[in-house]
């Protein structure tokens, strides 16, 4: 079975992605508001594929600890959301190991939800 992490900057805020995904049905999926709890929390990985969707604007987004998470899952598919148009940010996460870049937008939600039912998920 696959699962979907959310980092996210906040996972409380109206608006927020965490909110929109639920509204699109996708409502079993672990929201964590830091890379390093997330790394922290899942030591013991099970056999499951993760969808890491990763906001840029999570406090301890950093390239260094995106290596972290590929080393550490890298078989996971790892979806870095944008809040900007920065070629050269996308073009080194991507460099790191990030699968594919999202531009945040309208309908940001209904992208994660699509590239998840790809990796062989039924919402």
């Amino acid at each position: 079975m696959n699962r979907l992490i959310l980092l996210e900057n906040s996972k409380t805020s109206f608006g927020s992605l965490h909110k929109e995904l639920e509204e699109r049905g996708i409502l079993e999926f672990r929201v964590y508001n830091s890379m390093k709890e997330f790394l922290d929390e899942s030591f013991q990985k099970k056999e499951d594929l993760y969808l890491v969707v990763i906001d840029s604007l999570i406090a301890d987004f950093s390239i260094q600890a995106l290596l972290q998470l590929k080393e550490k899952f890298p078989s996971d598919y790892l979806l870095l959301i944008h809040n900007i148009d920065d070629t050269q940010q996308q073009k080194i996460a991507e460099n790191a190991g990030v699968n594919k870049s999202l531009i945040k937008s309208s309908n940001t939600a209904d992208q994660i939800k699509k590239i998840f039912t790809s990796l062989g998920h039924i919402v």
